[in-house]
C-alpha cells in the first residue's frame, strides 16, 4: 500500500503514460496464517537477532495456501485456483514488465534478476541484459 500511496502522492507523472497493477495478496490463506502468527510472536521493540522466534515460522508457514500448497511452485503446472486466477489476469493485461518481490528467508530477503545460469536457449541476449538492469535498479531501493 506503501507503494500506491508513493505512486499517488509522489510520482503521478509516471502514472500518465504507464498502468501499474499491483497483486498485494498472491495467497490470502498464508497471508492470514504469517499475520496471526507474527503479531502473536512479535516483541516491541523489534528484536533484530537472526534466531529469535518472530523470525522462525513454525510449519506450515505462510507461503502455504489452505490445501498446504506452497504457491511459490505452483507457476509450472498451474493447478491450484489462486495459480490460475492470477495467470487469468496476467495473460489479460500481457504487461511489458513483471517484477515478483517476495521473500526469500531471512537470510537472503529478496531476489533481483537476473536470474542464475544457464539460461533457457530462447531467452534472448537483449533480454538478458534487461534483466541485469531491472535487478540492479530494483536493488538500489532496497
Amino acid at each position: 500500500m506503501q507503494t500506491i500511496y508513493e505512486l499517488l502522492t509522489e510520482r503521478a507523472d509516471l502514472l500518465e503514460n504507464t498502468v501499474v497493477i499491483i497483486d498485494p495478496c498472491l495467497n490470502p490463506d498464508g497471508r492470514d496464517r504469517y499475520a496471526n502468527w507474527y503479531n502473536q510472536t512479535r516483541t516491541v521493540p523489534y528484536n533484530t537477532n537472526k534466531i529469535s522466534r518472530e523470525h522462525s515460522e513454525p510449519w506450515p508457514g505462510g507461503r502455504a495456501n489452505h490445501y498446504l500448497f506452497d504457491l511459490n511452485r505452483d507457476w509450472a503446472w498451474i493447478t491450484q485456483v489462486e495459480s490460475q486466477q492470477r495467470l487469468k489476469e496476467y495473460h489479460k493485461w500481457l504487461p511489458h514488465v513483471h517484477a515478483d518481490f517476495h521473500e526469500q528467508g531471512i537470510n537472503e530477503p529478496f531476489y533481483f534478476a537476473p536470474a542464475a545460469e544457464p539460461y533457457h536457449e530462447v531467452i534472448t541476449k537483449w533480454q538478458r541484459d534487461f534483466q541485469h538492469m531491472l535487478g540492479k535498479n530494483n536493488a538500489k531501493i532496497f
